[in-house]
């Protein structure tokens, strides 16, 4: 009986031992659990940032490129002015320069003495077969 006793209180000691291993096994495993949930709560706070900076980027890169669409067609406009207006100037400038207007002048008079030299019929017939 004695024997058993010892045994008995020897195995209650075991169990007390496995117990306590046991119990400061399963507060690790509970804390390394909790670090685990923290870091994927802080994983996915960083996953919803970035998910945010991604739809921001987007929006931005969307109105970037509509402006530059709208930019695209003003630089058309303009660029079909300026060659207008140039072109306008220019032909002012021809138009407007008194070389021209003093060759106009002697085509006329050349015409016009060609025209009673040889007959008017004849000075008609050249501007009409633009000679």
């Amino acid at each position: 009986m004695q024997s058993q006793r010892e045994a008995i209180v020897r195995l209650s000691g075991e169990k007390k031992e496995l117990a306590e291993e046991a119990h400061k096994a399963c507060l690790a495993s509970e804390k390394k659990e909790k670090e685990y949930v923290d870091r994927i709560d802080k994983l996915e706070l960083l996953v919803k940032q970035k998910v945010s900076e991604c739809e921001a980027n987007e929006k931005l890169l969307a109105e970037k490129t509509s402006e530059c669409a709208a930019s695209d067609g003003l630089v058309g406009e303009i660029s079909a002015d300026c060659r207008w207006l140039l072109s306008r100037a220019l032909a002012d400038r021809i138009v407007n320069s008194p070389e021209l207007a003093t060759y106009m002048y002697e085509l006329g008079q050349a015409g016009y003495n060609s025209g009673r030299k040889y007959g008017y019929s004849e000075g008609k017939a050249a501007a009409v077969n633009k000679e």
